[in-house]
């Protein structure tokens, strides 16, 4: 259990540092939560639409992931304002999109 709450502290702590004010810190952890959140669903649900052979959905999801990552990359490079945008319009679109798909 030890092992798991050491990792989940470093994925939620990405892209933070000491000297941060308290708001901006939950504000980073807050976004790393919900794109490390989106990763695993995202994933699963790309793999059961694959096998579906439901190709459109798969390739919105496999790109809802891609865009969690990279929002994750982009907290560790200190772009935490573009992390905050591009996880907003990226969910936006692709669950936009995944809706008329269905």
């Amino acid at each position: 259990m030890n092992y798991i709450r050491r990792y989940w502290n470093i994925l939620t702590n990405i892209g933070t540092h000491p000297d941060m004010s308290y708001i901006d810190l939950k504000r980073i952890q807050m976004v790393n939560l919900i794109a490390i959140l989106c990763l695993l669903p995202t994933l699963c649900f790309f793999i059961l639409n694959i096998i579906d052979q439901r190709y459109l959905l798969s390739t919105i999801n496999l790109s809802n992931t891609i865009c969690s990552i990279s929002v994750l990359f982009l907290q560790y490079d200190g772009k935490h304002n573009f992390a905050k945008a591009m996880l907003l319009v990226s969910n936006f679109i692709f669950f936009f999109f995944g809706c008329y798909v269905i």
